[in-house]
């Protein structure tokens, strides 16, 4: 929140994007013919044309990019993708939701990946951060 009310760039970015609801930006696609993860998400044969849009724009988003569905339509199954392909660029990632189940889910469907992940947990306004290395 604090890196709301810094006078820099970034901060005026970010005020832009939170406060007066900017829409993100994404790259253009001129250089993805050449990034394995975006080669990675065509040669998947369990994505349909959906999902791989969907990917597509997580993979480009300047800011920011929300995947939305209805239950059923296969969000988190695109997620499990995305994940692996952001984790071959070597990005860090972080899950959240407003429950632990949708994480949780996620989770399981990554458990042929090997990932370091830090859980927490919360209980009355106490946090615990805890590093693990999980297979899952």
């Amino acid at each position: 929140m604090v890196q709301l009310f810094l006078l820099s760039a970034q901060s005026d970015r970010l005020r832009k994007l939170i406060v007066d609801l900017e829409a993100p930006r994404f790259d253009s696609g001129s250089i993805l013919s050449q990034d394995p993860a975006i080669s990675y998400i065509w040669s998947e044969k369990n994505l349909n044309a959906d999902q791989r849009r969907a990917i597509i724009k997580i993979l480009t988003a300047k800011d920011y990019a929300l995947i939305l569905g209805m239950p059923g339509t296969g969000k988190t199954s695109t997620m499990v993708y995305a994940v692996k392909a952001l984790l071959m660029r070597g990005a860090s990632v972080l899950l959240t939701s407003y429950t632990n189940s949708v994480v949780d889910n996620l989770l399981i469907k990554l458990k042929t990946q090997v990932i370091s992940v830090f859980t927490t947990s919360c209980k009355e306004n106490e946090c615990n951060w805890s590093p693990s290395l999980a297979v899952i």
